[in-house]
């Protein structure tokens, strides 16, 4: 009768997050779809270029892996970089971190995950993927003002949202409901898939 291997575990570190990965032997005797028992030992499928199917399975698990990993991370340092943009006075033209206008607060927050965004508001609500139906956290919202020109911020959650509100205010957490901003709502754009 075969020895059956016992189970172990391999940790694969891809970014900030540690994730755990079971490997489990199948039963002795058993023949699973895709292997075959050869010399009393179970053999890979091969693909029709000689490769071992498994190899391109675990490539493709480590690719989605990374992903998933540096979608979280850039979430965290959206999200980090907001606390610290938090009560920082707005200033015409700047661009952080001491102080903000609109679109420099989405472009300092975007910079800090390494994506390039335009410095224009208008230009920041027109690049990126057109959100198709509910807002999600990091989506860059394009409001009319009252006045002349543009205002931009970024959807956190349940109706929030983060920009640098104006002159005496600066940079604060706003409701969608408040002050008629989903009336004056024109598009939103997504940079974070």
């Amino acid at each position: 009768m075969p020895r059956s291997r016992r189970p172990h575990r391999t940790a694969l570190l891809a970014g900030p997050v540690l994730v755990l990965a079971l490997a489990c032997p199948f039963p002795a005797g058993a023949s699973p779809a895709g292997l075959s028992p050869a010399a009393g030992t179970l053999q890979p499928l091969r693909q029709e270029d000689g490769r071992s199917a498994g190899r391109d399975f675990r490539r493709d698990a480590l690719r989605k892996n990374r992903e998933e990993n540096w979608r979280l991370a850039a979430r965290l340092a959206l999200l980090e970089g907001v606390r610290q943009a938090l009560g920082k006075p707005y200033a015409w033209g700047a661009s952080g971190p001491g102080a903000f206008d609109c679109s420099g607060l989405v472009l300092w927050l975007y910079g800090r995950i390494g994506v390039r965004l335009p410095r224009i508001a208008v230009e920041q609500g027109s690049v990126g993927i057109a959100v198709p139906d509910r807002l999600r956290f990091g989506d860059v919202l394009l409001f009319r003002r009252r006045g002349p020109g543009w205002h931009v911020g970024l959807y956190l959650a349940r109706g929030r949202f983060v920009h640098a509100e104006g002159r005496g205010r600066g940079v604060a957490v706003s409701s969608l409901a408040s002050a008629g901003y989903a009336s004056r709502l024109c598009r939103a754009r997504r940079y974070l898939r």
